[in-house]
């Protein structure tokens, strides 16, 4: 009796600088469902005072039972090689074969986290996610998925091909396309990348187009004159950074940062769209994605469409933001039950 076939418990974790996630979830892959068995979302600090993440996860073991799940798929935030990611906000060196000897699991996969994000959007609904642009869905497409941050996130999914089967999975491919050079649009941006040049050197996409980016817009539009802000919104971003910003409703500056920020968001997206022409769509993720939606409504798509000539190739494309904000633990328990098929 397979118990891939019959059901089997996985465990899913997402291993952030603020945040550890670790789920125990009951998953049929024959019937595709799930069940959430145990779930703690965890202080990361807290458990580095602890020891190990390992430690953390054969504690919530025995919190949750003790039984070792059939397949554990471990999300991190930081770049993932041969089996091992080193979070990169954390003193913590992630491996497959320490997960597997603290679990017991016979199935054990270090992910990059928006490796599981990417793969995550495709469990959602239609009311997890609000439509941007109405476009063309080709199922057998790619999809890119966008993800604006602490970071900015990059990967593409891929359908499986025809011969495939209906079990075979998709595919994901990360990429460090958030680190792409960022390409200015008018006199405001140049000055921008003059700034960010003279405090990086090489600026990069991220650097503007994340929560530090919303940030660093905010400070430009003040340092500038364009928009006056106070001492105390001030004081209060140094503090809350990007949300302090995203929240403040009457402070002008703020109000240009986000606005600017949504447009450069969706030029990048526009940018990365036409190097392979998701015909299965683009979606957005990430909790700043949701907090600045009004932003994203109105300017989001003209600064997308806005590449020229080109401007008809991504005119019916489908561009969605993911709403709901388990996406990333979602996919996690995805890639557990595929490493079960």
């Amino acid at each position: 009796m397979s118990v891939a076939s019959h059901g089997a418990v996985v465990l899913a974790g997402d291993v952030g600088g603020t945040h550890t996630r670790l789920a125990l979830v009951e998953v049929s892959v024959a019937e595709g469902t799930q069940r959430t068995l145990a779930r703690e979302d965890l202080p990361s600090a807290t458990l580095v005072e602890r020891g190990t993440l390992e430690d953390a996860v054969h504690a919530f073991l025995l919190r949750a039972g003790g039984s070792a799940p059939a397949a554990v798929v471990m999300a991190c935030a930081g770049p993932v090689r041969c089996g091992e990611s080193r979070v990169t906000n954390l003193p913590w060196v992630v491996r497959e074969d320490a997960l597997r000897a603290a679990t017991g699991a016979a199935h054990v996969r270090v992910v990059n986290d928006f490796e599981a994000m990417a793969r995550g959007t495709l469990t959602l609904s239609a009311h997890d996610l609000e439509v941007l642009q109405a476009g063309e869905r080709d199922p057998h497409g790619a999809r890119l998925v966008l993800g604006a941050g602490t970071g900015l996130g990059q990967a593409w999914v891929v359908a499986p091909t025809h011969g495939g089967g209906q079990s075979a999975a998709p595919r994901v491919f990360t990429s460090e396309g958030g680190h792409v050079s960022f390409a200015p649009r008018d006199a405001f941006e140049d000055g921008l990348l003059v700034a960010l040049r003279a405090r990086y050197g090489r600026v990069s996409t991220e650097r503007v187009v994340s929560g530090l980016g919303l940030v660093h817009l905010y400070e430009h539009l003040v340092d500038i004159g364009v928009a006056v802000t106070t001492s105390a919104m001030r004081a209060e971003v140094a503090r809350e950074g990007a949300r302090a910003i995203g929240e403040a409703r009457g402070d002008a500056a703020c109000v240009l940062a986000v606005q600017r920020f949504a447009s450069l968001f969706g030029a990048h997206a526009g940018d990365a769209a036409l190097s392979l022409l998701p015909r299965a769509g683009v979606v957005l993720t990430g909790g700043l994605c949701v907090a600045l939606l009004p932003a994203l409504r109105e300017a989001f798509v003209p600064a997308f469409l806005d590449k020229g000539r080109l401007r008809a190739a991504l005119e019916p494309m489908h561009v969605e933001v993911a709403l709901a904000p388990d996406t990333g633990m979602r996919g996690a328990v995805a890639l557990a039950m595929d490493a079960l098929r």
